[in-house]
């Protein structure tokens, strides 16, 4: 009989959930920080001991993963709308099945000595020691890719860009994005996508509101936004009119948008507020 140390599968379980998270982060471009990421994924390994119990039926074992996912992305991301919220926690449930099913397939195949997979749960007894080497190097694996392919990426998709609006200058950091063509749907113009928070004090005029359709892998839906007044993209001057949609929750925090990668740049300098 395979002897299961709580601790182990605690520790291990925590490693597990934080990368779960990181890949949810990443697919659905949700916005949080580490320290709520870390704190999901010590509420996840803590949530492993449910394992242990005997339940039977898997209409049962689907709810409690299901509650326990959006617990989870509830701690990790925040609510952040029913939409979102949904979208999330699927997300994660999608790869925990995907790593635990590749697990179980690894597990029936070979059967490794110490290893186990409990409700879904996946255990492996391993010392100490071994458990502080193996969170160093994943520690490291994150960090070099950090270092090293997300920053390297991020000058040639990333742009500066200044909206002006009623005297204001709002600074965002873009992402081109070839397929994106939102567009205001009376004018034609293009869309921007940016994070609404950035504009919680600006005081949108009635008339440069607009309601703006849009459609994405994620689904259909409507934003808010409004024309703004001039535009610069990396210190030059959009010579075309844009529109600023307003959305929350879809930025991680190291893009504040989203810009059609051939907006039309004019020569004649800077705009003049």
């Amino acid at each position: 009989m395979q002897v299961i140390y709580v601790d182990v599968l605690i520790f291990v379980n925590i490693i597990e959930d934080f990368l779960f998270l990181l890949c949810v982060r990443r697919i659905t471009r949700a916005d949080t920080r580490y320290p709520r990421l870390i704190a999901a994924a010590a509420a996840g390994g803590l949530l492993s001991v449910l394992s242990l119990m005997r339940i039977n039926g898997f209409l049962i074992n689907l709810l409690i993963t299901s509650l326990s996912a959006a617990l989870l992305v509830l701690i990790a991301f925040g609510y952040g709308g029913l939409r979102a919220f949904l979208r999330r926690t699927l997300t994660l449930i999608v790869v925990s099945f995907l790593f635990s099913g590749a697990m179980i397939f690894l597990w029936l195949a070979l059967r490794p000595s110490g290893m186990a997979v409990i409700n879904n749960r996946v255990y492996f007894n391993i010392s100490p020691i071994l458990l502080i080497i193996l969170t160093l190097v994943i520690y490291a694996v994150l960090f070099l890719y950090n270092r090293f392919f997300r920053n390297r990426a991020s000058p040639a998709t990333v742009k500066e860009v200044t909206v002006y609006y009623s005297d204001k200058e709002i600074k965002l950091r873009c992402k081109t994005d070839t397929g994106m063509n939102v567009r205001e749907p009376f004018s034609g113009s293009r869309v921007i996508i940016a994070d609404k928070r950035l504009f919680e004090n600006t005081a949108v005029k009635e008339k440069d509101c607009r309601v703006i359709p849009f459609n994405s892998l994620g689904g259909k839906g409507i934003i808010r936004g409004f024309r703004a007044d001039g535009v610069l993209t990396d210190g030059s001057k959009c010579g075309e009119e844009l529109y600023i949609g307003m959305c929350e929750g879809i930025f991680n925090g190291e893009i504040d948008g989203l810009i059609p990668p051939d907006i039309i740049l004019k020569k004649d300098g800077k705009y003049d507020n």
